[in-house]
């Protein structure tokens, strides 16, 4: 996952998978706190589909 401040949002996966949780963690390299919510669209409308069956 790599070091640094750019790691550090990895923390709270790590602490719930040693808890037991189930988590899913995506990365999108080369977006920066803007892009990712162009990169990341497609995985969370398919999160949204399973859940809610649109």
């Amino acid at each position: 996952m790599g070091t640094g401040a750019a790691a550090a949002g990895f923390g709270g996966v790590v602490q719930q998978r040693a808890g037991g949780q189930p988590v899913q963690c995506h990365s999108y390299p080369g977006a920066d706190h803007r892009g990712v919510l162009d990169a990341s669209c497609d995985d969370a409308l398919a999160w949204v589909d399973t859940r809610f069956g649109r």
